[in-house]
This record gives C-alpha cells, sequence and structure tokens, in this order.
C-alpha cells in the first residue's frame, strides 16, 4: 500500500492538468502508471487511473453543477451509452495480458494523436476563429467510457 501512496500529490496534479485542458487526465497518467509500474497487472493501474478522472470528474460536474450548466437529460443519455462499453470492459479485462495491453494502449494513444492533428478544425476556412476547439476534446471524452471501464474489474466486480 505504501508504494501507492505517492499517488496521491501525483493524481492531484494530472487532475488539475486535466481539468484546464477538459479531457480528465488519464491519457497522462496511464502511461506514466505503466512506465512506473512494468510488472503490475493492467487491471490495477486502469482502476487507479479511472479514480483520478472519477473525481476530476466529481470536481467539475459539482462546479457546473453550482452554475446550472449541467443538462441532465443529455447527461442520463449519455450514462446509458456507457454500459455497453462498461460490461465489454469488465468481461475483457481479465483476459488481457499486461504485454498486449501495452500494445494496445499504445497504439490507442497513437490513434489519437493522429486523429488530433490531422482532423480538420471548427469553422470556415477563410474566417480566423479565436475560440478553442473544443470538439476534438468532446470526441474523446465520447470514447473514455470503453477505455476505462476496462478497469471494472479490478475493482471486484468480475
Amino acid at each position: 500500500m505504501d508504494q501507492y501512496l505517492w499517488l496521491i500529490p501525483l493524481g492531484f496534479v494530472i487532475g488539475a492538468f486535466g481539468t484546464l485542458i477538459g479531457a480528465g487526465g488519464g491519457f497522462v497518467l496511464m502511461p506514466v502508471l505503466l512506465l512506473l509500474y512494468p510488472n503490475e497487472s493492467p487491471g490495477i493501474l486502469t482502476s487507479i487511473s479511472l479514480a483520478v478522472v472519477f473525481f476530476n470528474t466529481l470536481s467539475g460536474s459539482g462546479a457546473y453543477a453550482r452554475m446550472r450548466r449541467i443538462d441532465y437529460k443529455s447527461a442520463l443519455l449519455f450514462s446509458a451509452a456507457t454500459i455497453p462499453g462498461a460490461i465489454f470492459g469488465a468481461l475483457t479485462t481479465a483476459f488481457i495480458p499486461r504485454r498486449l495491453f501495452n500494445g494496445v494502449f499504445g497504439l490507442f494513444m497513437i490513434l489519437v494523436s493522429v486523429f488530433l492533428l490531422i482532423r480538420p478544425t471548427s469553422g470556415n476556412a477563410g474566417e480566423k476563429n479565436n475560440s478553442p476547439d473544443t470538439s476534438r476534446v468532446t470526441s474523446l471524452k465520447q470514447m473514455a467510457p470503453i477505455t476505462s471501464s476496462l478497469s471494472i474489474p479490478s475493482l471486484g466486480w468480475n
């Protein structure tokens, strides 16, 4: 247990970074965990990452709720849509060896990076748009249920 205590401040730093860019921070934490704990199971590492993202999301949701900026109907629909990904992740994590997990996760990170680099930005080509393009981050958030739910078995739900 003591070997994981230093992850608390790391989680705060990565959570703050994730909040600043609006993407949760799990995409930063998971590679760090994979490098620092090469013999740990993917389920444990994804659980740690998911816990950081959960508390980050909880904090952000609370702030948005106080500002009355939550569309609860859409939130319920998106939540319901995550159930198949959660079930798929729960069923597959127990069967994924660490070496395969590393390769699949690395490939996923490369594909998302390429997607963010080549995907056209929103707006007209002739107009200068000074507002940030949040559609890319939103697309990443829509992929989160499938990837984050891979940790459910390690929480004891397998």
